[in-house]
């Protein structure tokens, strides 16, 4: 209920404590690679000033 799984299966990506994908359903390998990748190459520091700003804001 924490996380607001509603389906299986929920495909959830986590950096840093951050949720920063999520996703019902499976997805094709493919696909799956290149997300992965991606979520590798995001930059946290940018995503953590992102939610201080929205914080902020609340």
């Amino acid at each position: 209920m924490h996380f607001q799984i509603r389906s299986i299966p929920t495909l959830m990506i986590f950096r840093e404590k951050v949720i920063i994908f999520s996703q019902a359903g499976a997805l094709p390998e493919g696909a799956f690679r290149d997300l992965v990748q991606k979520a590798s190459e995001l930059d946290m520091a940018e995503v953590h000033s992102q939610i201080a700003e929205e914080s902020a804001k609340a």
